[in-house]
């Protein structure tokens, strides 16, 4: 019997050690998911297609997309050795942004993207010109929140979210309390053991 009492202890306790364990998805993750979403299905029915991106923002989209697509079996190429005999697919990232907001002891993540994208044939005809903006939301421990940012994209970083009442008010007024007392009772005591000797 007392086997089986430590077998569950023990199974409990991997349990509760293996629970919180989930892994989390970082800010240029849950961009790619986002940029999936809104360009997946951008190129339609072409096999091969040119991929023109915005060099200045979301540089780790474009791995995401690409990816994606090759896995599908299609064949995106880079603008340059594309030639211009395949149909080209363009997009531009209007807004990324990353923000976090206190609910509780958890923060709440809020990921907005923004795109622009046009698909044009060989020729110059445009086939789409369309605008996607998609969010997610999800909730994050605080400490969480440096192993999902990378400082190699700004776009990932988002603002800290603000102290709770607890860390502004409470915690310092207990502090200076305790700080107080201490002083007090060092000095009380101390000069009530000074006339004993």
């Amino acid at each position: 019997m007392p086997d089986r009492r430590r077998l569950l202890l023990v199974a409990l306790g991997a349990l509760a050690v293996a629970g919180p364990c989930r892994a989390q998805q970082t800010n240029a993750q849950v961009f790619g998911g986002l940029a999936l979403q809104c360009l997946a299905g951008a190129p339609g029915p072409r096999d091969a297609f040119a991929v023109e991106a915005d060099p200045a923002r979301a540089a780790f989209l474009r791995p995401v997309l690409v990816g994606r697509w090759q896995a599908e079996g299609r064949r995106p190429y880079l603008p340059d050795s594309a030639g211009a005999a395949l149909p080209r697919l363009r997009y531009t990232v209007d807004e990324a942004r990353v923000a976090y907001r206190r609910a509780g002891r958890a923060v709440e993540r809020r990921v907005v993207l923004a795109l622009r994208y046009t698909l044009s044939e060989p020729d110059g005809r445009l086939v789409a010109d369309q605008a996607c903006t998609r969010s997610a939301t999800d909730m994050l421990r605080p400490d969480e929140i440096p192993m999902v940012e990378s400082a190699a994209f700004p776009e990932t970083m988002g603002a800290a979210p603000a102290a709770g009442r607890f860390r502004r008010f409470v915690e310092p007024a207990v502090l200076t309390a305790a700080s107080a007392l201490s002083v007090y009772l060092f000095f009380t005591l101390r000069s009530g053991n000074g006339g004993s000797e």
